[in-house]
């Protein structure tokens, strides 16, 4: 009776150790998932099927959608499958407590504000994320955001 009784508790404890073990895996593979996407890092996903293209402040690059904790995000990717760029408008996303169709309100400042032509006018949100406004007239702080997006300008060689 009591070899028995040892018997079923090294493998209630043997159980307790393989679930521990299952969640800490599972626990590390979110928490990589979610430091995945990420400037400069290389995308491990696949790109979209049918082949598309996303356009992002220097020009086209090769698209990917991906998904994590229930937000949708477009990744811009070089040839090798460097992130370049990464755009949110997923109205669940928010920066810096804003999201998608609000105003920029007190992120507009006149002498933060960037225009790619072509692209839209943009204003930094915070040191990684930038809001993107309609390219067609010059911002107010009322104007609305259309999306999210991370890009490294600093990669950027500017000709003056």
């Amino acid at each position: 009776m009591k070899n028995n009784r040892k018997a079923v508790k090294r493998k209630t404890s043997k159980t307790k150790h393989i679930c521990i073990y299952v969640i800490s895996f599972v626990l590390i593979g979110l928490t990589s998932c979610s430091s995945s996407i990420s400037i400069n890092k290389t995308y491990m996903g696949t790109t979209d099927v049918p082949k598309s293209v996303i356009y992002t402040p220097v020009g086209f690059n090769d698209l990917a959608t991906v998904e994590l904790e229930g937000i949708k995000y477009n990744l811009g990717l070089d040839n090798a499958k460097k992130i370049l760029y990464i755009q949110s408008s997923d109205p669940n996303f928010t920066v810096e407590g804003l999201k998608t169709g609000d105003p920029v309100g007190s992120f507009y400042k006149q002498d933060k504000i960037n225009l790619i032509r072509g692209w839209g006018y943009f204003v930094p949100i915070n040191s990684k994320w930038y809001a993107a406004m309609d390219f067609k007239e010059e911002p107010t702080q009322d104007s609305p955001i259309l999306f999210f997006f991370q890009y490294d300008f600093s990669s950027l060689i500017l000709n003056k």
